[in-house]
C-alpha cells in the first residue's frame, strides 16, 4: 500500500506467487516493467500510476482470479496493460494512453473480462492474441495509430470472444461479429467479423479517427461473405480479407486509406465495381496475399507514353504475410476523357505497365500471364504474377 518504485534498473515492483494486492502505489521510469506479477491468484491492481516503463506498464503472467482495476497507465514502451496465460482476471475502469505497442494486451488469456476501460492513442488499442472466451464490454478505445480493435487468431476458436457495447476513434461504434450476420445502414469506427461465413454487409460506412489514418473493414474467416455499398476511407485498411475464399465486394469505395485493399491466405476474393482514390472503377479477383493502394504521385514515363493518371502500389505482402503464389486479375477502367486529358488518341494502344527498379516495363509479358486492353468496355487487364512495384495504364 502507498508505495512508489521509481527508476529501478529491472521492474519497479516485481511479485511471484502468493496473492498480492498493491494499492495507491506508483511505478515510473523502470527499466523493465512497471509492476509485473507472476504466477499468482487473487492477486489485484488498485488505484494506481504505472508510467514511463521501459516494458509493460503492468504485466499479469500466468495470474488467475484477479484484479486490475482504477489505475492510470502512461506512455509505456510495450503494453499499458498486458495478461499472458491468465484466466478469470478482470481489468477494469482504468485510463490507457500513449503506449507505444498496445494499450490493452491479452494473450493466450481466457475468461477475463476488460469493461469500462479508456484507452487510448497506442499503436493498437485493444488486442486479443489467441486468446478465447474473454468479454470486451463498455470501454472507450480511440485515436489508435493502426487499429483500435485487433484479434489475431490461429484457430477459429481464438474468434470465440464476447466484445460489445465499444465506442472507438470518431466517437462511433467498433462493432464485432462472430456468427454469420446480416450487417445494413450502419456507420461504424471499425468492422471486424472474426469467422462469420456467408455474411452479407451493406450499405455501411466505416470511418475511423479524422486525425489519424486508423481502423477499417476487417474479415477474418469469413468465407462466402459479401460486401455491398460499403464505404471505407481515410482509415488504415480500407478493406483486409484474411483467411477467407470466395469473398465478394461490390458497389463499394476504399480510398485513401494507408493501404486500400488487402488480401491475406484468401483465395477468389472478386470485386467488381471498387472505386479506389486515384484509380476510380476497378474489378478484380485476387488470390493468396495482395495490397492494392492508389497513390497520387506519378513517375516519369518512358518517351513516346503517356498516362491517364491512374497509379497503383500493388504488392504481394502485407507486414509479416507474404506470398510467391499470389495473382491478381485486374481492370482499370477508363473514360474517353480520361484519354482526351492524355492526349491519346488511339485507346488500343494501352497497356498496364510495372515501374520497378528505377524502370518502367511496358511489355506485361513479363509480369502477367493475360493481360490487354478492351476498348468496347473501356478497361485494360492484366492477370498479374510479380508484384512490389507500381503499376499504371500508359
Amino acid at each position: 500500500i502507498n508505495s512508489t518504485a521509481n527508476s529501478n534498473s529491472g521492474s519497479g515492483i516485481y511479485v511471484k506467487s502468493g496473492s498480492c494486492t498493491i494499492v495507491n502505489s506508483v511505478a515510473n521510469s523502470n527499466a523493465y516493467d512497471g509492476i509485473c506479477l507472476e504466477a499468482g491468484i487473487n492477486d489485484s491492481l488498485l488505484d494506481s500510476v504505472v508510467a514511463n516503463s521501459n516494458a509493460r506498464g503492468a504485466y499479469f503472467d500466468n495470474v488467475n482470479d484477479s484484479e486490475v482495476n482504477n489505475s492510470y497507465f502512461a506512455t509505456n514502451n510495450q503494453q499499458g496493460i498486458k495478461l499472458k496465460s491468465c484466466t478469470g482476471v478482470n481489468v477494469t475502469n482504468n485510463f490507457v494512453t500513449s503506449s507505444v505497442e498496445d494499450g490493452i494486451k491479452l494473450e493466450d488469456s481466457f475468461n477475463s473480462t476488460i469493461f469500462n476501460n479508456t484507452v487510448e492513442s497506442s499503436d493498437m488499442g485493444i488486442n486479443l492474441y489467441e486468446s478465447s472466451s474473454n468479454y470486451v464490454i463498455n470501454n472507450t478505445i480511440q485515436e489508435s495509430a493502426q487499429l483500435d480493435l485487433w484479434v489475431e487468431v490461429s484457430d477459429v476458436s481464438h474468434c470465440n470472444n464476447t466484445i460489445e457495447n465499444n465506442t472507438g476513434s470518431g466517437n462511433r461504434p467498433i462493432k464485432y461479429v462472430y456468427t454469420s450476420t446480416n450487417i445494413t445502414n450502419e456507420t461504424l469506427s471499425e468492422l471486424f467479423l472474426c469467422y462469420a461465413p456467408n455474411s452479407n454487409i451493406s450499405d455501411i460506412v466505416v470511418e475511423g479517427s479524422s486525425a489519424l489514418k486508423n481502423n477499417g473493414v476487417i474479415a477474418m474467416l469469413a468465407s462466402g461473405s459479401c460486401f455491398t455499398n460499403v464505404e471505407s476511407d481515410n482509415n488504415y485498411g480500407g478493406m483486409g480479407v484474411f483467411t477467407s475464399d470466395n469473398v465478394a465486394i461490390s458497389d463499394s469505395a476504399v480510398s485513401d486509406n494507408t493501404f486500400d485493399f488487402g488480401a491475406v491466405s484468401s483465395q477468389n476474393v472478386e470485386a467488381m465495381n471498387l472505386t479506389i482514390a486515384h484509380i476510380g472503377k476497378t474489378d478484380f479477383v485476387a488470390n493468396d496475399v495482395i495490397t492494392i493502394s492508389g497513390i497520387s504521385a506519378s513517375v516519369g514515363l518512358p518517351e513516346g507514353f503517356a498516362d491517364i493518371s491512374k497509379f497503383m502500389n500493388i504488392t504481394n505482402f502485407i507486414e509479416s504475410y507474404s506470398s510467391n503464389t499470389s495473382n491478381l486479375y485486374l481492370k482499370v477502367y477508363y473514360t474517353s476523357s480520361d484519354l482526351n486529358n492524355a492526349g491519346i488518341t488511339n485507346a488500343g494502344s494501352l497497356v498496364l505497365a510495372k515501374y520497378s527498379g528505377g524502370n518502367w516495363n511496358t511489355n506485361p509479358a513479363g509480369f502477367a500471364g493475360v493481360y490487354g486492353v478492351n476498348t468496347t468496355d473501356q478497361y485494360v487487364y492484366a492477370n498479374i504474377t510479380d508484384f512490389g512495384s507500381i503499376f499504371a495504364p500508359i
